[in-house]
């Protein structure tokens, strides 16, 4: 019974672990999107000022 309380127990933390890093990946993605974005309408505003 150890064992296998032991073997569900691994798997619910590479699970909880694997959607963690998933959660944060997805942070870095979006915001590094939201950068760029808002850095390429920034540049495209100063064209048209200057």
């Amino acid at each position: 019974m150890d064992e296998a309380h032991t073997g569900l127990g691994l798997i619910f933390l590479l699970a909880v672990s694997a959607l963690c890093g998933g959660i944060v990946i997805w942070l870095i993605v979006t915001e590094g999107i939201r950068h760029n974005s808002a850095q390429a309408h920034d540049s495209s505003e100063s064209k048209h000022t200057h």
